[in-house]
């Protein structure tokens, strides 16, 4: 076990994270995730340090990784060093044993805790080290295979996305909202801003295929923090994020529900909701209100700002016959994005299997030869990595 803290010395260490991606390096100055008061009673990582997280095991996306960069990390984790073993094989080892959640049998209290002692009395298969190096060497290629090929069907989704959005635009080209001498109507006349606060509801909305910059994705709210500021929401009304990650993100209500004060909660009343919606996820729109953000680590939309924008909205019939043809294009690419997905979580499970297939010998992979090859890029999108650890890591 490594248990050196880098104390007063915090500054001078990478900030480190375990996630589903692995152990990669954080920008502190981004403002993105959480962040603890002080650094000083993190623990000291060095290059191919194996780093566990050991407690709420079932409920945390990645409990392991390998550390490929020196710096620091949560002290609420077990760093380790591996002692006459190849690093890689035994990550992938217990990568295997991660997805497969094999350490029941070792859990300890309701928090599903495994201590250091526990742990390290843990026997595990142990090949020679030639054979141990062949497998790591030989996962590293097949693994980085089928990474590519996740990253050609990605590019799809990517593709499909960019046409949605033009879908998007091409029906909003009228709008014309950052010349001031537009005729137009400004969106505060157009809908209505909701500020009331109803503490009795706390049913959380659910964004769901939303269609943004970034594309088609899929976020929860349940983990905001309302802190007894929630805005009560209506059905038909509209979602507005106005800061990161949910920011120029938009949906209409289907059910009474609570957001937190950081949405822009509008009830239309000369305009559509589903025209409203889609004339916020425009790319116009979301430019001028990505110019309006203020602060550096957590920036945010200027709420005044958007409601002072000017638009020109047809009559209702209109209205109705641009989101009709909206979400046609919408319901054939979804449907197209879905299949890709499934593909997609095919290889990811591939990928597992392989790892367990191999490190436990039921493919015989040691005369093999392994070919030069070109690493690929991380097949995890930005948001992607941020999903980490157990509830502690910045405690």
């Amino acid at each position: 076990p490594q248990k050196r803290i880098v104390g007063d010395n915090f500054s001078d260490y990478v900030l480190l994270s375990l996630t589903l991606r692995g152990i990669i390096e954080r920008d502190i100055e981004s403002g993105k995730g959480k962040f603890p008061e002080s650094f000083e009673k993190y623990k000291v990582v060095n290059r191919d340090d194996l780093i566990f997280c050991l407690f709420d095991i079932d409920e945390t996306p990645r409990t392991v990784g390998i550390s490929k960069n020196e710096g620091m990390i949560t002290g609420a984790y077990d760093v380790y060093k591996s002692l006459n073993s190849n690093p890689n094989f035994l990550a992938y080892y217990w990568i295997k044993v991660d997805n497969e959640k094999a350490l029941k049998p070792y859990y300890k209290s309701l928090r599903k805790t495994i201590t250091s002692d526990s742990f390290l009395s843990i026997r595990m298969p142990l090949p020679p080290l030639h054979e141990q190096e062949q497998i790591a060497n030989f996962l590293d290629w097949k693994i980085n295979e089928i990474d590519r090929l996740i990253l050609i069907e990605k590019e799809k989704i990517k593709q499909l996305n960019q046409t949605m959005q033009m879908y998007i635009d091409s029906r909003y080209e009228i709008l014309n909202l950052d010349d001031k001498s537009c005729d137009g109507t400004k969106i505060k006349y157009l809908a209505n801003q909701i500020t009331r606060r109803d503490n009795e509801c706390r049913r959380y909305i659910a964004l769901e295929n939303v269609i943004s910059q970034k594309g088609v994705m899929n976020i929860s709210f349940d983990e905001l923090e309302f802190n007894n500021d929630g805005i009560s929401a209506e059905k038909n009304m509209v979602i507005f994020g106005k800061l990161r990650p949910y920011l120029a993100k938009s949906i209409i209500v289907e059910d009474k529900a609570i957001c937190s004060s950081e949405f822009l909660v509008l009830d239309p009343i000369k305009v559509t909701p589903e025209y409203l919606k889609y004339l916020m996820l425009s790319s116009k729109f979301i430019d001028l209100v990505n110019s309006s953000t203020y602060g550096t680590k957590m920036p945010r939309a200027n709420s005044e700002f958007i409601l002072n924008l000017k638009v020109i909205v047809p009559d209702l019939a209109e209205q109705r016959n641009v989101v009709e043809i909206i979400l046609e294009s919408e319901d054939r690419i979804n449907k197209a994005i879905e299949t890709i997905l499934s593909k997609i979580k095919s290889m990811e499970d591939l990928k597992q299997t392989l790892i367990s297939e191999v490190v436990t010998g039921r493919i015989d992979i040691r005369n093999i030869d392994i070919p030069e090859y070109e690493k690929v890029e991380s097949v995890f999108e930005e948001d992607e990595d941020q999903v980490e650890g157990g509830e502690d890591e910045w405690d």
